[in-house]
């Protein structure tokens, strides 16, 4: 998958400058570590349907050293508040990155 942000830089340089400063500000470690920001972010994508983004955030929590234990609570947490509707896309995502069905 390629980073869209790559043609934000071409066309609006500036914007993708304080995007990216906004990504290093909110995504470093704080009260909270990066790995919990990261499966916070990964939620707030499953509750929008955004398969892509689920997938992205789910490795970069892995990578972060997330276990799949904890993608499966927070997606367990995301299917509580939000219903069973965002289930089944945040499937179609991390089935690729967690590398078998949940």
């Amino acid at each position: 998958m390629s980073n869209p942000m790559m043609m934000l830089k071409k066309g609006d340089s500036q914007l993708h400058d304080l995007m990216e400063k906004q990504r290093q500000l909110t995504f470093s470690d704080g009260a909270l570590s990066v790995r919990e920001k990261l499966l916070i972010a990964m939620a707030l994508d499953v509750q929008l349907g955004a398969e892509n983004g689920v997938k992205s955030l789910a490795q970069a929590a892995m990578d972060a050293g997330a276990s799949r234990e904890q993608i499966q609570e927070t997606l367990r947490v995301c299917t509580f508040v939000g219903g069973a509707g965002s289930l089944f896309p945040a499937l179609n995502a991390l089935s690729s990155v967690i590398n078998e069905e949940l």
